[in-house]
């Protein structure tokens, strides 16, 4: 049998591309991120033309402040076109079961969110995606602040006020959601069941709104462990930079990235806790 000639192997293997050097990279399970390896990654983004990230909300919300910032900030980083792709409706589902269902691979992510991802499981009768088995956490994004507001009219002038007022007269004072199920909705729910008391809901449906106090970064369950390996990098390296975060805190944004295993126990944990609640007040939307 004659041997290959050596010359001629080298010369084979010095002509793999950057994208197929990745795609051997990916087969292969390596996840150190040598230079040669983010290299071959960026490049192969760069060759794809166009990554989406899918937003499960209507485009001029706080969502779109978030994502188009990251789309424009590792656009550059790649070289490449990162685009929004708004796809609203169902509290987050119809957006957040398309990227379950694309192929992965890590060109089509998804800005996760509290309601979509930790919320619905529990509150949802039907839902069209399964968070642990459909998704890969690739880093937590940014978290937001809900303010507690009351009527000119109240008496009760500060936090403690109010909780002494809820004690003492339980049901007499109310509190005004956009919808079930929302941050508006469960934030102070868990709040009346840590203090043992109760408050009347009162529901006034209002337009979709954004209803998220934090947000993440997720890839399909199936994305080659290096590609999802290099997002993290990539995008913790942007929320990292003074200026983008100087940006995002203008709006109200505080940037929380984190690895990939820390985003994923943070997922289990809210969910777990959202499910208790849920649970507890018998809470449920067809």
């Amino acid at each position: 049998m004659t041997k290959p000639d050596s010359s001629r192997v080298r010369r084979r293997r010095s002509g793999l591309g950057a994208t197929a050097m990745a795609t051997l990279l990916w087969c292969t399970g390596a996840v150190s991120q040598t230079p040669a390896l983010a290299n071959a990654l960026t490049s192969g983004y760069a060759k794809a033309g166009r990554v989406t990230i899918v937003v499960p909300f209507a485009p001029g919300g706080a969502t779109d402040i978030i994502v188009r910032l990251l789309a424009d900030e590792v656009g550059k980083r790649w070289g490449t076109a990162v685009a929004a792709d708004n796809k609203a409706g169902a509290r987050g589902g119809i957006g957040t079961e398309f990227v379950a269902r694309a192929a992965p691979g890590g060109y089509t992510l998804l800005l996760g969110t509290q309601t979509a991802l930790a919320v619905n499981p529990s509150l949802l009768k039907k839902l069209g995606y399964n968070v642990e088995k459909d998704f890969a956490p690739i880093t937590l994004l940014a978290q937001t602040p809900l303010v507690l507001l009351a009527s000119t009219k109240s008496d009760a002038n500060n936090v403690q006020e109010l909780v002494a007022r809820i004690k003492a007269s339980p049901d007499a004072v109310s509190y005004v959601t956009s919808d079930i199920g929302t941050s508006q909705h469960l934030t102070p729910l868990m709040m009346l069941s840590q203090l043992g008391a109760s408050a009347v809901h009162v529901r006034l449906p209002a337009r979709s709104i954004n209803d998220w106090p934090w947000s993440g970064l997720l890839a399909q369950a199936g994305t080659p462990a290096p590609a999802a390996s290099f997002l993290n990098t990539e995008v913790v390296a942007v929320l990292n930079d003074p200026e983008v975060t100087k940006r995002l805190a203008a709006p109200g944004f505080t940037p929380k990235p984190m690895s990939q295993e820390a985003f994923a126990r943070f997922i289990q944990t809210e969910t777990a806790k959202f499910a208790q609640l849920i649970k507890s007040n018998k809470l449920v939307v067809e």
